[in-house]
């Protein structure tokens, strides 16, 4: 399975502050777009259809848009889809919870790439996150089910060495 670095769990390679993360054994780092990593990630084989999760607002708004600029079939999953300005006959909205194997597990029917752009709000930094670590349990474990080979996981803080990084105000 070609995953890419996020969580701890995810190919046991961390995501530094800068923004470096890994497919396989490539690493890619901030000043490439996602058009052309998920290029990269799925090779020759032309478009791919992409699941999204975390796909409302932030860097999945933001991968979603580019996905399907780029030519690619998105699914875009989130808690709440109603909100998502984009609108696109590539695009279809699913509402769902990364940390529910079944939301996963049905997100995940007939996809090629999965790219998980999970956050947390403000709020959350107040007390340990585990949000990131949990939700790749699950989706990792329904990837392998499903064989589903590839993905591409981005998260913030709290990730990697960026732990240490943490003031008490975030």
């Amino acid at each position: 399975m070609h995953l890419a670095a996020g969580a701890a769990v995810a190919d046991n390679r961390d995501v530094g502050l800068n923004g470096v993360f890994c497919i396989g054994n490539r690493n890619y780092g901030g000043g490439e777009s996602f058009g052309s990593i998920l290029r990269s990630s799925i090779g020759r084989q032309g478009l791919a259809r992409v699941l999204i999760i975390g796909a409302s607002k932030g860097i999945g708004l933001e991968t979603t848009g580019q996905a399907i600029a780029a030519g690619h079939s998105v699914r875009a999953m989130s808690r709440s889809t109603n909100g998502m300005e984009l609108s696109n006959p590539k695009l279809e909205r699913v509402n769902g919870d990364a940390l529910k194997s079944q939301d996963i597990e049905s997100a995940l029917n007939g996809v090629e790439v999965v790219i998980q752009t999970i956050g947390v709000g403000l709020g959350d930094l107040l007390r340990p996150v585990h949000l990131f670590s949990r939700a790749t349990r699950v989706l990792i474990s329904a990837m392998e089910a499903q064989e589903v080979m590839r993905l591409i996981s981005v998260t913030g803080f709290g990730a990697g060495d960026s732990r240490t990084s943490i003031s008490r105000l975030q």
